[in-house]
C-alpha cells in the first residue's frame, strides 16, 4: 500500500510479485529439498508457480533500469503440481 501511495505521489516504482522462488541458499522455499531428502513422501494436491532466484534478480534489475512505473508484475516461470515437483527432486 505504501508503494502505491508513493507512486501516486510521483515515486518512480514498480511492484514485483514472484511465485515460489527456488534457488541457492538457506531460504524457506528451498527447505522443501531437505524435507524430501529425509524421506518426506506426502504432498498436497494442487499446482503452483515456481521461478528461479536468478530470474527474479535479472527481471528486477531490468525493471529498475526501465522507464516503467506504476505497474505490477507477477513473476513465474512455470506451474508444477506438488507431485511433479517432488518427483523431480
Amino acid at each position: 500500500m505504501e508503494v502505491w501511495r508513493g507512486i501516486a505521489e510521483g515515486l518512480n516504482a514498480v511492484i514485483v510479485n514472484p511465485s515460489i522462488i527456488l534457488g541457492y541458499g538457506n531460504s524457506s522455499s528451498t527447505s522443501i529439498f531437505k524435507l524430501i531428502q529425509k524421506g518426506f513422501k506426502y504432498y498436497t494436491k494442487g499446482i503452483t508457480g515456481f521461478i528461479d532466484v536468478r530470474d527474479v534478480s535479472k527481471i528486477s534489475i531490468e525493471l529498475m533500469n526501465s522507464e516503467n512505473s506504476g505497474e505490477r508484475y507477477i513473476l513465474s516461470s512455470e506451474n508444477k503440481s506438488w507431485k511433479e515437483l517432488f518427483e523431480m527432486i
